[in-house]
């Protein structure tokens, strides 16, 4: 972040130097505070500057990556594909019997329970 912070300063004072390529975008709030400590650089040491942070940077970043998979911040790769292939149903969900369910029913409500077949007398 020092180096993002750095290269936004002296991003600022090209600027503000009116270099070719570098229109005014306005202050950051650290790096307005940190950009008047380079004042009266010429504007090809600042361009050196600001290009060697941003280099810099992008190499820490690259590096970063590279020592991901081996160090504890793993989860910082693998929340995105971790939380779209998340299942959405609760773990220990279980469906319910519909036959299990009719005998609730009909020891609630035995009105509703279907008759049963009558054994006709004299049947063998």
């Amino acid at each position: 972040m020092t180096l993002f912070i750095t290269m936004n300063s002296v991003d600022r004072n090209l600027q503000l130097q009116g270099s070719e390529h570098y229109h005014a975008t306005g202050d950051f709030i650290i790096s307005g505070l940190i950009a008047p400590l380079f004042n009266g650089i010429s504007a090809d040491t600042l361009i050196i500057i600001e290009r060697g942070c941003w280099w810099l940077h992008i190499i820490g970043i690259f590096a970063f990556l590279n020592y991901l998979p081996y160090s504890k911040h793993l989860h910082v790769l693998l929340a995105f594909p971790n939380a779209y292939y998340a299942r959405l149903e609760v773990k220990g969900k279980m469906d319910n019997m519909k036959s299990i369910q009719n005998e609730v029913l009909y020891a609630m409500q035995p009105e509703l329970a279907p008759a049963l077949p009558r054994l006709q007398t004299g049947d063998p």
